[in-house]
């Protein structure tokens, strides 16, 4: 209790003296302090609930839940859709109450909100607006409420081509979950304080640091004795040893499953006629044909990252295995033997390509003369004593 001094009057004796008064006035308790924090809670809310009904009344957006099995879902009932225009025809054709109930969640925390702004234009004036943020700022003028004093967790979608491409960026994506996980890069509401990785919500930020914590408590596999540091791993490891083995990855048109995003890719386009995916460098002019390859060759030869560092010398390394390789120009060991002509060699990949040397097996072939060989090395070294080009 905190104790305040409060000039006060008593009478003493029948005369009226000056005389200090001590009274005891409540610090604030920690419940008045969660109460104002649940008091300013339910006003930030009550703001991203104006801003969307604003939207969606006096704009022709939708609103996207997501997309499964190749078709996207309304937010207000089951109905799905093969293409975004039709689940967006059907939305302001069956749901003109939509603003009413737009946002289902509780709190900020859990919050995304996506919409559809395809063709985008204010139903005011009938004006054509090219974002989302000049459509708010559009209906500001028009005397609208839009409150731009909070984070927003309103995230927009362009559904122009065939081809899903971020309304921010020139980035395309072959499915809309991808393009959704984008997203986080431009909103980023909250950012991971171990990685600084950016995130629309609370709660997606909160998931993602549970795979920086280590040893906050043991985490017992249900199914067999192993034992994980967080649940994140443990989830990780229940879902690829005991419930579908090495095959995560689900296709989005049927149920067939796959080890990895480009064996779906490849999937998609030889069963379901999907479209290649084609992932551009914005630094070079090479493209890949999934999201995997582009970052690996951004992280190896644009970022130039060599976090594997030789013991023995200064030199760094992009993988393990290109580590290996070198070391062994330190140990000078050759553990591995050909079975045909008993020649050792340092490393498993160079035993490899010697094999398939005595096999006649060719894969790498010159640009310039169509020569083939064994190995990229040789290969290389032919690149730049023949044509003086170094690849």
């Amino acid at each position: 209790m905190s104790v305040d001094v409060k000039e006060t009057k008593c009478a003493i004796n029948g005369e009226q003296k000056g005389r200090r008064m001590r009274t005891r006035t409540p610090r604030k308790t920690k419940q008045h302090k969660d109460e104002k924090a649940e008091s300013a809670a339910l006003q930030e809310m009550k703001k991203h609930k104006e801003n969307i009904h604003t939207i969606l009344l006096y704009s022709n957006a939708s609103m996207v839940k997501g997309q499964w099995g190749g078709k996207y879902a309304c937010c207000f009932c089951d109905e799905k859709f093969p293409k975004p225009a039709e689940l967006k025809r059907h939305n302001l054709d069956a749901h003109e109450d939509a603003h009413t109930k737009a946002i289902h969640v509780k709190y900020v925390s859990d919050l995304i909100i996506k919409l559809d702004i395809t063709a985008l234009r204010c139903l005011v004036c009938g004006g054509k607006i090219d974002s989302l943020d000049l459509l708010m700022n559009h209906l500001k003028e028009h005397n609208k409420t839009i409150h731009t004093d909070i984070k927003n967790h309103i995230i927009p979608f362009k559904f122009e081509s065939d081809v899903l491409q971020c309304v921010a960026c020139t980035k395309q994506y072959p499915f809309f979950k991808t393009l959704s996980e984008h997203m986080n890069e431009h909103y980023r509401n909250y950012e991971c304080v171990n990685c600084g990785r950016g995130f629309i919500n609370k709660q997606s930020m909160q998931t993602h640091s549970y795979r920086h914590q280590k040893n906050v408590g043991v985490f017992k596999c249900t199914h067999c004795p192993r034992e994980f540091d967080t649940r994140h791993r443990r989830s990780a490891h229940v879902r690829k040893t005991h419930l579908h083995g090495s095959k995560t990855r689900k296709c989005h048109a049927c149920d067939e499953r796959f080890s990895s995003s480009a064996q779906v890719q490849m999937h998609m386009v030889k069963a379901h006629g999907a479209a290649p995916a084609e992932y551009k460098c914005d630094a070079c002019d090479k493209s890949y044909s999934n999201g995997g390859a582009l970052s690996l060759h951004k992280r190896r030869y644009h970022l130039m990252l060599r976090p594997h560092k030789c013991a023995e010398c200064e030199m760094a390394f992009f993988s393990k295995m290109e580590l290996r390789s070198h070391m062994v120009t330190h140990t000078r060991t050759k553990e591995f033997q050909c079975e045909i002509c008993d020649k050792r060699f340092g490393t498993k990949c160079c035993l490899n390509q010697h094999m398939r040397a005595h096999f006649g097996i060719k894969h790498y072939r010159c640009d310039w003369c169509d020569l083939k060989f064994a190995a990229r090395s040789k290969m290389k070294l032919h690149m730049l004593r023949k044509h003086r080009e170094v690849v």
